[in-house]
């Protein structure tokens, strides 16, 4: 299984570059 941080992690990135992209 994939730890939870590693998740935490991507989601993080994810939100960045959505916000990157939002602005």
């Amino acid at each position: 299984m994939i730890d939870g941080p590693l998740i935490n992690q991507h989601a993080l990135g994810l939100s960045r570059s959505m916000a990157a992209v939002a602005q």
